[in-house]
């Protein structure tokens, strides 16, 4: 047996190789991750761009979407604060709900 080779600690040659193989595998996920993340925020992309190259009667729709979307949220936030002050402050709207 050469020389060098009593001098090689079992445990840090086990740690060595299980962190080469997790580096391996990290790598993978990583190189198959981005491509389908840039894959996905690629064709959002072109959805978008597309909507917006259609001119106004293709966007006008989105845009009361969002706008529907927002107006929706902003009443369900309203009613969640509201609701959620029910017993300290009770206010003629609790009383609708029954609370």
């Amino acid at each position: 047996m050469p020389d060098f080779l009593q001098n090689i600690d079992l445990g840090g040659l086990t740690l060595v190789v299980v962190g080469c193989g997790l580096l391996l595998v990290i790598g993978f996920v990583l190189i198959f991750g981005m491509q389908i993340i840039v894959g996905t925020l690629g064709g959002l992309i072109q959805i978008f761009f597309s909507i917006l190259a259609g001119g106004p009667v293709a966007w006008c729709g989105c845009g009361l979407f969002l706008i529907a979307c927002s107006i929706c949220a902003v009443i369900g936030i309203f009613i969640m604060n509201t609701m959620s002050s029910c017993n300290t402050d009770p206010i003629m709207f609790c009383r609708l709900l029954g609370y």
